[in-house]
């Protein structure tokens, strides 16, 4: 910083001293006088870029400074609070914002990492031999939901990491301008970001309500049919399709004033060869209705506000299934004896449940907190500190939720061991067995026979 500031000292100073000296020798020659004063005037704009380079110097080079800086802007955005909440507030809203880049690449390494996984995690789920209950095809719908919002975290970074060549139109939108209007907009709908998190995000966390009910009630009434008639695979596909309809009318609040606009035309720059001299393409852009945002009813506040209370519903329902769960599964145990299902059957209903437990938890860590940052949104009012604040925890919790999708294969893979043994099937690991020499081990037969013959008192054992 202080190198910056002496070089722009030297480059506006330098010329003016060196203009003083003219000036001082030139009393003879008015030629030289007249010269030396018109440079005094243009000399004048570069003492004045020195002087406003000082501030921006500090701001590109000192970190302290523009720690300070956003901290001195951040008191403006909470007005109203105490002193003491200010500084928290402020406090907590510097160190969120330091943190969002970390989070995330942390998110997008978990993303990258998680679309790999759910790939293996649904070739292993959609096997014949695992698609035999209802829990299992549950499973396969969840997974195809984090895959896509795993895929849609992915193709969000690569697409801005791309925005910054010339020659790319942006969101990459151009290419579907050669299909029907319907199919672009369905096709730019699939790749918005706001289709993942809104869409496929609410449908795996009620999928998991879902199946932790579920196996609750199944659990609860082992000893009649019932059990057995839930654990059908119908009933889970039925499952996903309920859940799909639900999180399609939350999310038809958001999306019925949504529309796809052209906004401007993309002109090849120089750089990009073999376009004619008039050619162009349509760039099209995801656009939010302006009345949406101010509707009382059918609003962006209503919208924010169902999708926060329905996260923290599902934070709590949650919870509240793993302890009856817990609770049933007690019960179930004790009344071990009076089932007539065998011991390997039990000992695979109770991995079922751990499974289901687990996930469950995972899900919580993931969707209590988006759930009260939603909330916090929906209530900061006119304070745009709150409004920020809520904004970057939600992007900063982004990361959880990449990490919840991405730990369900493992917990199938640690608990579950019919997932176990469908991932050795598909990958022929099996264990390598020595077939007995037939002729070998009949002429031991027959000289032990031989000499057990031969010793009447000695008894051997064949």
């Amino acid at each position: 910083m202080v190198t910056l500031m002496t070089i722009a000292t030297m480059i506006a100073d330098v010329p003016t001293g060196l203009n003083l000296i003219l000036n001082g020798l030139s009393t003879d020659w008015p030629g030289f006088l007249k010269l030396s004063s018109e440079l005094t005037i243009i000399l004048t704009v570069f003492v004045s870029l020195n002087t406003s380079t000082h501030c921006l110097i500090s701001l590109v080079v000192s970190g302290p400074y523009r720690k300070t800086a956003r901290k001195f802007s951040y008191e403006y955005e909470f007005v109203g609070f105490s002193k003491t909440n200010t500084e928290i507030l402020v406090w907590f809203r510097s160190s969120l914002n330091s943190f969002l880049p970390i989070s995330r690449n942390i998110e997008l390494i978990f993303a990258a990492i998680g679309v790999l996984v759910n790939i293996f995690h649904l070739a292993i789920l959609t096997r014949p031999s695992m698609r035999t209950n209802c829990i299992n095809v549950i499973i396969i719908g969840i997974g195809v939901a984090d895959l896509f919002v795993m895929g849609s975290i992915c193709s969000d970074n690569i697409l801005e990491a791309l925005e910054g060549n010339e020659w790319f139109v942006f969101a990459s939108f151009f290419r579907y301008s050669i299909f029907p209007t319907v199919i672009t907009s369905i096709i730019i709908y699939l790749h918005s970001s706001t289709f993942g998190e809104k869409y496929c995000v609410k449908t795996s966390a009620w999928l998991g309500v879902f199946m932790a009910l579920i196996r609750y009630l199944v659990v609860k009434n082992a000893t009649n049919s019932v059990s057995d008639k839930m654990m059908k695979p119908v009933y889970g596909f039925l499952t996903v399709l309920v859940c799909m309809m639900i999180s399609s009318l939350i999310s038809g609040i958001y999306y019925y004033r949504a529309s796809i606009l052209k906004i401007a035309f993309w002109i090849p720059p120089e750089l990009c060869l073999g376009y004619a001299s008039d050619y162009t393409e349509p760039i099209y852009a995801f656009i939010i209705d302006r009345s949406f945002f101010f509707e009382p009813i059918f609003g962006s506040q209503s919208f924010k506000l169902a999708d926060g209370l329905l996260k923290i519903a599902i934070a709590v329902i949650l919870p509240v299934l793993t302890v009856l769960l817990l609770r049933e599964l007690g019960v179930a145990r004790r009344k071990k004896s009076t089932l007539t299902r065998s011991e390997q059957n039990s000992k695979k209903s109770d991995q079922t449940t751990k499974m289901i437990i687990l996930m469950t938890v995972a899900s919580i860590i993931s969707e209590a907190p988006l759930g009260i940052s939603s909330i916090l949104q929906v209530f900061s009012g006119r304070s745009l500190g709150l409004l920020m604040l809520s904004a970057d925890l939600i992007e900063n919790l982004g990361m959880f939720v990449a990490m919840n999708s991405l730990t369900h294969c493992f917990i199938s893979f640690v608990i579950y061991t019919q997932y176990r043994n469908t991932v050795k099937n598909s990958f022929r690991c099996k264990i390598k067995t020595i077939k007995p020499n037939k002729q070998f081990d009949q002429q031991n037969v027959e000289k032990l026979w031989k000499f057990s013959s031969g010793n009447s008192n000695s008894l051997y054992k064949v």
